[in-house]
Formats: structure tokens, C-alpha cells, sequence
């Protein structure tokens, strides 16, 4: 058990630590804190958040001892979390969470991993702003900010704050202990032990779908383009033959988008009701991760068997609309260069 997390809850017979959740990711990764340290935790997840009711369903019954869900809530000040002794978070960006740290401070917390937000946060507790990635807010939410920032880093000193992560090879990730945050590795292995039970099975091929399309940052013939190249195809005596492929649509993919892809011939589109971490975690024919550089990489490479090979390519600068956003771009780009371990190819593109 972590200092902080045998600081805040004593032994299994007191208080339950109580976790907020705002996506899927989230959810699986406050499982994992609760699983890896052996502590009471309650989930309390947000309402009306794509792919977590599912992600609900599928995990229920194989939690951990001592760790419950509860029904959704609108606001984190609505239920435990809001009064609760030790807090698990993932998105410490989160207005909710900000007014609740200014309004009652941080007696203990953990935050777990929201993505690659973790090394974005990393930054920002070791001087940068404390701010959305690509996101211009609001004086309000930037003094929310401030506060919140500060408060954490005090609660920091006194070795109440760890992180969760999967992010620990990050050089600005590691160097938040000299700030005092403990940093715990997430190695998942609670979800290694589950079941495919409830998880539609996937072929042996899978590519990740993006919601750049949907967002306006890249045109979406350059990335049809791109989906086509990979299904590939053979020629067996003198017909074309392609390759199946699964599909597994970014939970933000547009139904638009998701036909269109659908219309490529090898492909079949997945229902896209759970998390790819969550869906390809317990696919047990899986072989090749086709992706365009996305945070879902750090935590497939620690979920997925070593046998499956993860191939990002990464995102020409064609691509790019006109009027995509710099942050974006600039984030993608980072993302690329920190996937470069796992880079397969890049021959689908010019």
C-alpha cells in the first residue's frame, strides 16, 4: 500500500477512499489503484459520459474485493466524493474538481491517469499553467487554476498526494517526486485477470479509430485514405481478396464517419460501447494495432500481450485543415515522437 493510500484510509475496516470519474479510462484505472493498493473504494462515475454506462456493465462483476460503483451523479459535490478523506481522480482539469479543491482544499489524494493528460498535468505541477491542453479558458477557470494548483502542491509537501500511472517513464512525470508526489506504477493487472465475457471479440487485425475527423483537424478523405491502405489487399488467383480488419471507432467518431468507414471493403465497424483498453485487453486472437498517434498507445503497450504488435503512423502535415487548431497539431506531434518505440511503418502514407 502507498503512503498516501495508507495514510488517508488506515486499514480496510475504515473509511472507503472515494473516486470521481469522468471517463472510461477513469473508471479502469481508479479499479486499478484500488486492486493494486487493496483498499475500499467507492466509484462514483459522472452521468451521461459516452461508453461509461457500458464500461459499468461489462466490469461489475468481476470487481475488485472491497470496491463498488454507484449510480451516476451529475456533480461531484453531489454524493462521498465531495467530503470524502481521500479523493482518486483522473481529470484534476475538471471545473468540478477545481471549485471543490478552492472551496474545501486537499486533505489526501491520488490522482490516476486521464491519458496522456497525466504528462500535460506533470508540467503544469512543475511550473507551466495550470490549464486544458489546447484550450483557451476563462479568468475564472484560470484562477480556479492557481488555486487548485497550489492546494495540490501543498497537500504534495505533506506526502498526501500520489499519482497513478502508467506515465512513469516520462522524465517530467518521474520529476514530480522532487514536488513530493509519490508515483506508483499502474501496471494493470486487474484487467489481465478479467474474462472475455461480455466483450464482442475483435479479429486478429484492429485499427483505432480518431475523432480528428469528427473535430475538424484532418481531412477525412486523407484518413479513409489512410483506413483503406491498411486493410490492404492480396490477389488469389487473379481476385482481389482484403484483408479483414476491425474497426474500433474513438467514442466521439461521428455515425457519419463511421459509415463511411464501414463502406471500405475488408472492414467491419465494431460497436464501439467500450474503451479500446477494455475491448482489446480481453480479445484473445489479437495480433496488429493499426493507430495514428493517440494517448490509447502507452496503455495498450502495458494491457495488450507482448505478441501484439502496436503500429502508429504518424500524421503527415497535409493532413492537417487549414484551420486546425496549433495546440492540437503540436500535442499529435508530441504524441508521435513519444510513440516512436512502438512505430512499426509509415508506409500507408506520402
Amino acid at each position: 500500500m502507498s503512503a498516501s493510500a495508507s495514510a488517508a484510509t488506515g486499514d480496510k475496516a475504515g473509511p472507503p477512499a472515494v473516486a470521481w470519474v469522468e471517463s472510461p479510462l477513469q473508471l479502469i484505472n481508479a479499479i486499478e489503484f484500488a486492486a493494486s493498493q487493496e483498499i475500499a473504494l467507492v466509484i462514483e462515475p459522472r452521468a451521461n459520459v459516452l461508453q461509461l454506462d457500458a464500461t459499468i456493465d461489462a466490469v461489475r462483476a468481476e470487481l475488485p474485493a472491497g470496491v463498488g460503483i454507484t449510480a451516476p451523479l451529475a456533480d461531484a459535490g453531489d454524493g462521498l466524493f465531495r467530503s470524502a478523506a481521500h479523493k482518486v481522480v483522473g481529470d484534476v482539469f475538471s471545473g468540478q474538481f477545481r471549485l471543490l479543491v478552492a472551496r474545501r482544499g486537499v486533505r489526501s489524494l491520488t490522482i490516476v491517469d486521464d491519458g496522456s493528460a497525466t504528462v500535460h498535468l506533470a508540467a503544469a505541477l512543475n511550473g507551466g499553467s495550470f490549464s486544458r491542453m489546447a484550450q483557451i479558458e476563462s479568468a475564472a477557470m484560470r484562477a480556479l487554476g492557481a488555486v487548485a494548483k497550489n492546494r495540490i502542491l501543498a497537500a504534495a509537501r505533506r506526502g498526501r498526494v500520489s499519482l497513478f500511472t502508467a506515465y512513469g517513464a516520462e522524465p517530467a512525470v518521474a520529476g514530480l517526486a522532487v514536488r513530493g508526489l509519490q508515483v506508483d506504477e499502474n501496471s494493470y493487472h486487474w484487467l489481465h485477470s478479467l474474462s472475455s465475457a461480455g466483450v464482442s471479440p475483435v479479429k486478429s487485425r484492429v485499427i483505432l479509430g480518431s475523432a480528428l475527423v469528427t473535430d475538424r483537424q484532418i481531412a477525412e478523405d486523407d484518413y479513409l485514405a489512410w483506413v483503406a491502405a491498411v486493410v490492404g489487399t492480396d490477389v488469389v488467383r487473379g481476385e482481389v481478396i482484403h484483408s479483414p480488419v476491425s474497426y474500433l471507432p474513438h467514442r466521439r467518431e461521428s455515425g457519419a464517419l463511421r459509415s463511411a468507414v464501414a463502406a471500405i471493403p475488408g472492414v467491419t465497424v465494431e460497436p464501439g460501447s467500450l474503451p479500446a483498453e477494455l475491448a482489446l485487453g480481453a480479445s484473445p486472437h489479437l495480433e496488429l494495432v493499426e493507430t495514428l498517434p493517440s494517448s490509447a498507445v502507452v496503455t495498450l503497450s502495458a494491457i495488450l500481450d507482448g505478441n501484439v504488435t502496436i503500429a502508429v503512423t504518424r500524421i503527415p502535415d497535409s493532413w492537417w485543415l487549414p484551420g486546425a487548431d496549433p495546440a492540437i497539431r503540436r500535442a499529435f506531434d508530441q504524441l508521435a515522437g513519444a510513440h516512436s518505440s512502438y512505430d512499426r511503418k509509415d508506409d500507408h502514407v506520402d
